[in-house]
């Protein structure tokens, strides 16, 4: 339990009596385990010396904002063979992933590595998966966060789990995607609980399904500060078809007969609890959800009630996920620093969409390992298991001696190592900082140069001028940058991205004398206009990195889209944040901003515009890149007819002016709608 905060309360028999054990079986994994660890955080390599029980447990919950809805939740409890009321034990609650259940990969292999260490855990079928009843609650905590706080009552009343106080276990949480989007809002609603381990998860759900990247300067990291983004629809369609889905697959708890039972004046819909059909209707018809809507949402996003949150956390996130970026661990690093509660930021090498771990990163979230002893070698000797072990060792068992390491760390997949020289580990990849931001990392502010199609490092002088691309009538065609959960390599989806001419504009750097190491959250700066004041306009942001021969890398395929008001863009540059990354642009290459205004893999705006960037050397448009290390352009300067990537030999990737934007409009039959900008050199 965290430090000043004791709950003392005798828990109701009933509730104690919420689980019991179905089936046994032994399982052992042995092997030596030191109490230390290193500097950087890692807890020693190795499976610990604990052989352990697996159990099959249920629970008979009440659930829901009233707690009167039944469920019975399906789960396993590992227990420590040598746990016992003379030797109690800390606990974990783990949660799967969206669509999975008590028993996959991913639950198996973290149960059996923090078994062997001596921890009691308990890894469930979270409400309307597997085999529990109930319908989807979205990780919502009048649902999945209430049935998480009832096991943890549970745990309370066992002799075998180590106590804070009465009724008060020793106790974590852990899970990646669905199960680590629960774990805040339980931080904040239950004090017993000491760590939350999320991974691959949210901040806002809010913004993970409709982000909006522009932001206000009074506070640039709430995510939930707008009313409307821009629909993530490819990747939540396939979130809503999956779910309608479990009814078939599972019991059938929430099918729609049980379903109306339930919930009786509710409109038909299978799988999920009220609300959530309805959400997605208006997401795919309009592209918007309602105030309704987003309060539903808002019941499973610790960016609701962030300030509140005491709970040591160490969060877990993919340099390479569309799904959920590195942005969601700002605001909650961020917030958490600022009040001195213990957090640490992984940036690693995996994420949804397909892609694995690199060799010794260890993340298991994508089914890499599972509980058998040659993969659970493997996984124990990992950066993420020895990082995630001495985070529990610490704030859950309470051995305040142990080193929980930097409390920022990300991926450097520029930097070689062996793992069979490192112990397994790919901790000599990772760059580390006290903190987030990183306290060594340079501000280096580019200049978009319209009439060059230039970014221009500082000092270098910029023409100055406007530049304009089209959003056509129904948003298509679209620019692609990939196909949702598919696009890692030699997947299916993993087809190069494309621009749609006349669609977008290029700023492009002179090649870097020395390779340029960007890592952070990139920061646009825009002068930005448009054409049709009755919508909204909608861009895209994405870095490219351009080799010697001119060959454009998406980088990571990441997408920062942002929804802006034409009042915004009167009041002033238009702020906004590009996808966080850690990536090295070696030397002779070029960084490339290419603002699009569509995206195959979003709802993009259905009204036809012309949306325009100024710049100038008196009101400038700028891209703020976060570099740790030198920065050195080569010469001839930006801006200079010679080191510039020509764009124009480009179709896909064409910046273009006024004139080139007229006339795709006019093909597009838009002349009525869209007026012609003329190029300026004195844009105030």
């Amino acid at each position: 339990m965290r430090d000043g905060r004791r709950v003392g309360n005798v828990l109701a028999a009933a509730l104690l009596a919420a689980g019991f054990v179905m089936a046994a079986t032994a399982t052992a994994v042995p092997a030596p385990a030191a109490a230390a660890t290193t500097s950087d955080g890692q807890a020693p390599a190795g499976v610990g010396p604990h052989t352990w029980t697996t159990e099959a447990i249920t629970f008979d919950l009440l659930t829901g904002p009233d707690a009167d809805i039944p469920v019975t939740i399906d789960a396993d409890l590992w227990k420590p063979t040598d746990a016992s009321a003379a030797n109690p034990m800390p606990a974990i609650v783990h949660q799967h992933g969206y669509g999975g259940h008590k028993a996959k990969d991913e639950q198996r292999t973290n149960a059996a590595y923090f078994a062997s260490h001596g921890y009691v855990v308990v890894t469930i079928s979270t409400q309307g998966f597997g085999k529990s009843t109930g319908c989807i609650g979205l990780d919502s905590i009048q649902y999945d966060g209430s049935n998480v706080m009832r096991i943890i009552d549970w745990l309370a009343a066992q002799d075998y789990v180590a106590l804070d106080a009465v009724g008060d276990p020793k106790v974590g949480l852990m899970g990646g995607s669905y199960g680590g989007g629960h774990q805040g809002m339980v931080g904040v609603s239950d004090a017993r609980v000491d760590a939350l381990a999320p991974g691959r998860t949210w901040h806002s759900l809010q913004y993970s399904l409709v982000p909006n990247n522009f932001h206000t300067a009074a506070d640039p990291w709430d995510l939930d500060h707008y009313e409307q983004g821009v629909f993530k629809q490819e990747w939540t369609s396939l979130f809503y078809a999956l779910g309608l889905a479990q009814p078939a697959q599972g019991n059938g708890a929430c099918d729609p007969a049980r379903r109306q039972e339930t919930y009786p004046t509710a409109a038909p819909c299978a799988g999920f609890i009220p609300g959530i059909c309805e959400i997605y209707a208006q997401l795919s018809t309009l592209g918007t959800a309602d105030e309704a809507g987003r309060t539903l949402v808002g019941t499973a996003s610790v960016a609701t009630r962030i300030d509140e949150l005491t709970t040591p956390t160490i969060i877990a996130q993919g340099l390479p996920d569309t799904l959920f970026t590195p942005n969601e661990t700002v605001p909650w690093a961020l917030s958490l620093q600022e009040r001195d509660v213990p957090v640490a930021v992984i940036w690693h090498s995996s994420g949804h969409g397909g892609y694995q771990p690199l060799p010794g990163d260890g993340e298991p979230y994508g089914g890499a390992f599972d509980d058998t002893p040659e993969r659970q070698a493997e996984y124990a000797d990992t950066y993420f298991a020895r990082r995630h072990l001495a985070w529990f060792e610490r704030h859950v068992r309470g051995d305040e001696s142990v080193d929980t390491g930097p409390g920022f760390a990300w991926f450097r997949p520029w930097v070689e190592y062996d793992v069979a020289q490192t112990g397994g580990t790919s901790a000599p990849a990772y760059g580390t900082s006290a903190s987030y931001p990183p306290r060594d990392a340079e501000q280096i502010v580019l200049t978009l140069d319209p009439d060059s199609g230039a970014l221009a490092a500082p000092g270098v002088a910029v023409t100055g001028g406007t530049s304009s691309f089209i959003n056509p009538p129904g948003g298509l065609p679209a620019a692609y940058s990939e196909t949702a959960n598919t696009s890692s390599p030699g997947q299916a989806g993993d087809q190069p991205p494309t621009e749609i001419p006349g669609q977008n504009i290029v700023f492009t750097t002179t090649p870097f004398a020395s390779p340029l190491d960007v890592v952070g959250v990139p920061e646009l700066s825009l002068q930005l206009s448009h054409d049709n004041p009755a919508v909204d306009g909608v861009l895209f942001a994405k870095l490219y990195d351009v080799d010697p021969d001119g060959n454009a890398t998406l980088i990571r395929r990441q997408v920062a889209p942002a929804r802006v008001p034409t009042d915004a863009m009167d009041a002033g540059p238009v702020q906004m944040h590009l996808v966080g990354t850690s990536w090295r642009f070696e030397t002779g290459h070029s960084l490339r901003l290419v603002l699009a205004s569509t995206d195959l893999a979003y709802y993009n705006n259905k009204a036809p515009d012309q949306l325009t960037v100024a710049s100038s050397a008196e009101a400038p448009s700028t891209l703020t890149v976060p570099v740790i290390g030198p920065f050195d352009p080569t010469a001839p300067t930006a801006g200079s007819d010679d080191g510039v990537t020509d764009t124009a030999d480009d179709p896909d990737l064409a910046s273009t002016g006024g004139g080139a934007v007229l006339a795709a409009v006019l093909a597009f039959g838009l002349a009525a709608v869209v007026r012609p900008r003329r190029r300026r050199d004195d844009v105030s």
